[in-house]
């Protein structure tokens, strides 16, 4: 949700956060013309895995060609099954969030 509407064309990327390695892309993609998206991934991994989307948009951003990306955790008990973030409101940024102009 941006500025109170559906967010479509925005970036989703999912990835497995890795201590000592670069990140892993799992899967990536695009919000559809009512903010839905749907991503499916999968990681050879000793251990557990870390889950996390990556969101990059243009809400609220501080001036033209600018893009906000923030990063929101997995829950670990959706691993394995379907995590409905219903609605993520990207008006708001969240802890560790950057911007790039």
């Amino acid at each position: 949700i941006c500025n109170k509407k559906r967010a479509a064309n925005v970036r989703v990327k999912l990835f497995d956060r890795d201590t000592l390695d670069p990140n892993d892309l799992l899967s990536e993609g695009y919000t559809d013309a009512e903010g839905n998206f749907s991503l499916y991934g999968e990681e050879d991994e000793v251990g557990k895995i870390e889950p996390f989307l990556r969101i990059e948009h243009e809400c609220a951003i501080s001036k033209a060609g600018c893009r906000r990306t923030g990063d929101y955790v997995v829950p670990q008990e959706y691993i394995g099954g379907v995590y409905d973030m219903t609605y993520v409101t990207l008006d708001i940024k969240v802890h560790g969030e950057s911007e790039k102009c």
